[in-house]
Parts: structure tokens; sequence; C-alpha cells
């Protein structure tokens, strides 16, 4: 049985409000509010985005910029706020992004309920 668009779109749009900022990991975050192997940031921190609701059961979010140094990056981390313990979600980067200077990794998030 499947949803009906209305209500995947409800669910997306509820994804939304747990949190706006992105940020960018070498490994796999992990299962835990702490997100693991998150970049030690060369300036700032996590980076908000700005959801955009759809009518098709998503949530698109504007491209965030993150100022990471050198390194092999392979996920993204969803979080409530820019630091601090407050990991929500977590995805696979594809493809790996790898930096062989600092340099900025551009994270443009979407969400799609099916």
């Amino acid at each position: 049985m499947g949803l009906i668009t209305a209500r995947k779109q409800a669910l997306a749009d509820a994804w939304k409000a747990y949190g706006a900022y992105f940020g960018a990991c070498t490994g796999a975050p992990g299962d835990t509010t702490t997100p693991a192997n998150e970049a030690v940031y060369t300036t700032g921190a996590r980076v908000a985005t700005a959801w955009t609701s759809n009518a098709d059961g998503t949530v698109g979010g504007s491209a965030v910029i993150v100022n990471c140094p050198a390194g092999t990056y392979t996920h993204g981390t969803q979080c409530s706020a820019a630091s601090g313990a407050t990991q929500i979600a977590w995805g696979a980067l594809s493809p790996s992004i790898v930096l062989n200077a600092a340099g900025q990794i551009v994270i443009t998030p979407k969400l799609t309920v099916v």
C-alpha cells in the first residue's frame, strides 16, 4: 500500500522542521546525535539551508557551502544547529568528494518520501 501524494508531502514538510544545518564527514557519521567523522571546518561551521516545499512528496534545500580541510568526504550530516550534538540524519555523498587542499564542499539537500 502506498501513501497518497498529499500525505507524502506532509511527511516531507514535517521532516524539514527537524533541522536545516548540513556538514560533511570523512566516514559514516553513525547513529548518535554526535556525528562521527565530521570535518573540522577551516572557517565557519555547519551551514543552514533554506528549505522549499514541493507538491510531490519532496522538500529541497538551497545549496550550502562548507569550508573543509584536505581529505576525502563520503557523507553529509543533517543537524538542528550549527555545532554540537544535534545530528538528525545522514546520507552518503555520491560521488565522494576529494579535496587535495583546503576548499569548499557544496551540498544541496533533498528529501523524497516514497
